[in-house]
């Protein structure tokens, strides 16, 4: 699971490192022709890691292990 998660997260990065401040910057594609806009990409990318917490969240809860602050304020905060 651990060697997945790294794979994962180092194909999203090398993605996300491509990513030009022009294409950001870009105006929406035209969804009726079929094109993708970016921020359905970046959406993926926040929901998929907030799910991936959630789950590692309760598998730390039914080993009995105690989780702590799980929020991105709380993760942010940390960082200071």
């Amino acid at each position: 699971m651990v060697d997945h998660w790294h794979r994962d997260e180092s194909e999203m990065r090398a993605w996300l490192g491509t990513l030009t401040d022009d294409e950001l910057a870009a105006p929406p594609p035209d969804e009726r022709a079929g094109e993708t806009p970016l921020w359905v990409f970046l959406i993926h990318i926040v929901e998929h890691g907030v799910t991936e917490l959630s789950d590692a969240a309760v598998l730390l809860r039914r080993a009995g292990e105690p989780t702590g602050a799980l929020t991105f304020l709380d993760f942010f905060d940390t960082k200071g």
